[in-house]
């Protein structure tokens, strides 16, 4: 049973746990001085280094010239170099003087085996394996002009200067997510390179991401020629100590696997964030506690859910991690995903403080033009975010927040519609804010309600075509009536004030029955119950005045002028009580009056013409009534528009 981390903490444990290679004097000195670099122990040769040509067909010198140096290691030293059939320029991997045996010209020998393998953009293709003249092999691969990955990760303005990105982190995490697919695609050939680091990965001048330095990879499978070694007959200590996984070092967890590369890769992410490889240390067992435990310390910078995968890709246990490469880069792909959408969200968050200002300041056309443009811009940037990556619930809840406060904001206005437009876009809307929405829903409605009766009763155009139905008649009579009395008194004959008091009992008659007969409800608001009142009262004046003319004895043109007076004081009553065109008809009737006063001869004409004037002024007033309407009904959109939109920018600086 494996001892627990709590457990590691102790340096007695530690040791005993500890690969035996690891406790070597050198080694320990090895891990606090070179952390970061490569360690390896050197196999024994299995005779594969003689299965080189020893006589080639023409010498390395003519095959090769090389140039300067360009890196070194422990095992190799890599020149520019020309190669002189194809005149291109090429790397050469050589041995270190020092290393010209089989031994280390095996381990050459496999590196450009395995790497030769896999033939993927972002490995190094191996050209030619060649002997040199003391007959050890050097390998012949593609030049990189570049860099390596360690050397620019931290350096953000040279990022910026030579792959125009201003944001290093995504700049890092694409040139990780490109060594995925080299490992990727070398795990599907049961391959693992088991050194995974920055200083392992070559960044070309056009932004090329090449994974370099398969010396200490291993395969999955037995290969038949013998060539690639095979992962469980290789127990050795190897690797770089910064980045180690702990089967890496710990004797007792048995294998490597494709776990061992995840592991890895999670720790260049931890580097990625937080600028430091996780296994550092001032003490041999503070660095290989620190594997041993695998429980790496984040910033409060690190984003959770970076710290989450990083956690994931490197936990102590192999069976624990990421089940492949695929798996963690499409994590890592999300995380990129999440990270514009939360660009987006605090952009939005900043809109929404602006917003918050701008409710609290004085009101003003300002304010209303800052309200709604503050209001727009943290919508668009939650709405935008939550598009990026739907389970952002802080854009979410962001959005809901802006829309409360806005919704707030319209209550406290008297704009209910609006607050409730607004509260229909919020997810989770508190009860006690739908709860004051509905009652000023309520309130409105009854408002309105209230008005739109309280509009039906002055309105002129309501039971109009049914007043003119009614009235009409009645004036037509009084059109015909005094036409006919005129031509009748032509002919020589005569008329008194008892035929007037006749004509008066008859249309008073006629005219209280036409008024009075069933009315549909709807119609009979108070214009129409002051215009029945008006007509009825007019006319039974009219009798009135003719039975006091008869009694009287007076004649006909003076029971006819009277007539017209009581009827212009009619019309001016309707004038005040119903809608002032009447007033015309008024005016005619008391001219109408005056003119047969004056001149006897023009009473029925003068009358005939001002019952006549009625007549136009009833069809008229249904006229302008209608107009009227479409004119409040204008200004009422127009009242509306103002309450719904902004004021212009004009008017914001005009207040």
């Amino acid at each position: 049973m494996r001892p627990s981390r709590e457990a590691l903490t102790d340096a007695s444990d530690l040791m005993k746990r500890l690969h035996p290679a690891a406790l070597e004097q050198g080694m320990q000195r090895t891990f606090v001085e070179r952390s970061r670099a490569t360690i390896g122990r050197v196999d024994l040769p299995s005779g594969l280094a003689r299965e080189l040509p020893r006589r080639p067909q023409s010498t390395f010198a003519e095959q090769l010239t090389l140039h300067e140096v360009i890196g070194s290691g422990g095992m190799g030293v890599v020149h520019h170099a020309t190669q002189n059939s194809l005149s291109r320029a090429v790397a050469v991997k050589t041995l270190q003087p020092r290393n010209q045996d089989e031994r280390f010209a095996e381990l050459m020998l496999r590196e450009a085996w395995l790497t030769g393998g896999l033939e993927h953009p972002n490995i190094v293709p191996i050209h030619e394996i060649v002997t040199t003249d003391s007959g050890a092999p050097a390998i012949v691969m593609k030049r990189i002009e570049g860099t390596t990955w360690f050397d620019l990760m931290s350096k953000h303005e040279m990022i910026t200067e030579r792959f125009g990105d201003s944001d290093p982190i995504e700049w890092n995490i694409s040139v990780l997510l490109k060594v995925f697919h080299a490992i990727e695609f070398a795990h599907s050939r049961a391959i693992i390179h088991r050194d995974l680091k920055p200083a392992n990965v070559m960044i070309g001048s056009y932004g090329e991401v090449y994974v370099v330095d398969w010396g200490l990879a291993l395969s999955l499978k037995v290969d038949p020629n013998g060539r690639l070694p095979f992962a469980p007959a290789h127990t050795d200590l190897a690797g770089t100590p910064a980045y180690m996984a702990p089967e890496m070092i710990d004797k007792g967890f048995g294998r490597l696997t494709r776990q061992t590369d995840i592991y890895q890769l999670g720790a260049v992410l931890f580097e990625i964030f937080t600028g430091s490889p996780p296994h550092l240390g001032d003490t041999f067992v503070a660095i290989a506690g620190s594997i041993m435990k695998s429980a790496p310390h984040f910033p409060e910078s690190v984003p959770a859910e970076v710290q989450a995968i990083c956690k994931r890709a490197m936990h102590r246990e192999p069976g624990l991690r990421y089940d492949t490469a695929r798996e963690f880069r499409i994590d890592i792909e999300s995380y990129l995903h999440h990270r514009e959408s939360r660009r987006l969200e605090a952009r939005a968050y900043a809109s929404y403080a602006s917003l918050l200002r701008a409710l609290g300041g004085e009101k003003s056309d300002a304010r209303a033009l800052a309200i709604f443009h503050t209001l727009g811009e943290c919508r668009f940037g939650f709405r935008a975010a939550l598009v990026a990556w739907p389970g952002n619930e802080s854009a979410r809840l962001g959005l809901d927040r802006a829309l409360l406060a806005a919704v707030d904001h319209e209550l406290a206005e008297g704009h209910g519609g609006t607050a409730a437009a607004l509260l229909s876009e919020v997810a989770n809307p508190p009860d006690e804010t739908v709860t004051r929405v509905r009652s000023t829903a309520r309130t409105l409605s009854e408002v309105g309600t209230r008005l739109r009766r309280l509009e039906n009763e002055i309105d002129p155009g309501v039971g109009r075509k049914e007043r003119n139905v009614r009235i009409l008649p009645l004036i037509a009579g009084g059109v015909i009536g005094p036409a006919l009395a005129w031509g009748y008194l032509a002919t020589g004959h005569t008329l008194n004030a008892a035929v007037l008091l006749l004509v008066g009992v008859a249309n008073f008659a006629c005219g209280a029955g036409l008024l009075w007969l069933r009315t549909d409800r709807r119609t009979l608001n108070e214009v129409n119950r002051k215009a029945r009142l008006s007509a009825v009262a007019a006319l039974g004046a009219m009798v009135l005045v003719s039975m006091v003319a008869a009694a009287a004895g007076l004649s006909f043109n003076a029971c006819l002028v009277t007539w017209m007076i009581v009827q212009a004081v009619a019309w001016l009553f309707a004038s005040i009580w119903v809608d002032r065109t009447v007033l015309v008809a008024a005016i005619v009737s008391g001219v109408a009056a005056a003119a047969g006063t004056l001149w006897p001869a023009t009473l029925l004409p003068a009358v005939a013409m001002a019952n006549f004037s009625l007549a136009i002024v009833a069809s008229r007033l249904a006229g302008s009534a209608q107009e009227r309407i479409r004119k409040v009904d204008l200004e009422h959109a127009e009242w509306l528009a103002t309450r719904a939109d902004p004021p212009t920018e004009s008017g914001a600086k005009s207040g």
